[in-house]
């Protein structure tokens, strides 16, 4: 933790930053904001700072849905809307293996913004 704190003391505060957070058991560890959220309006990063962080949790979202699958939680055959009733208007099954690999055939969310 040392280290990312001698990292972070060298950051520049008129650049893009970021947050670091990690925590052990009941212990956090790092909890640091640095940098800014906006160059333009010079506006820094705090613990309140939203982040659009796009496809970066689709990683997250399949292991974790694969350690459900490792215990018998779900099948990546079942549908999904079975786990999601706000996709109940969606014609045909969509199995989970389907979402995980990006083969579903529903639509992105910024084409169908762009659709409405």
């Amino acid at each position: 933790m040392k280290k990312i704190r001698e990292l972070l003391s060298q950051w520049k505060e008129d650049t893009p930053g970021g947050q670091i957070y990690i925590e052990k058991g009941e212990e956090v560890l790092v909890d640091e904001n640095f940098g800014l959220a906006s160059l333009e309006w010079e506006i820094p990063i705090t613990e309140d700072t939203i982040f659009h962080i796009a496809s970066v949790s689709k990683q997250f979202t399949v292991l974790a849905i694969l350690l459900c699958w490792e215990d018998g939680l779900l099948d990546l055959e079942d549908d999904i809307r079975d786990y999601v009733s706000d996709l109940y208007t969606i014609p045909e099954k969509v199995t989970i293996r389907q979402m995980m690999n990006n083969n579903s055939g529903i639509k992105d969310q910024w084409e169908m913004l762009g659709l409405r």
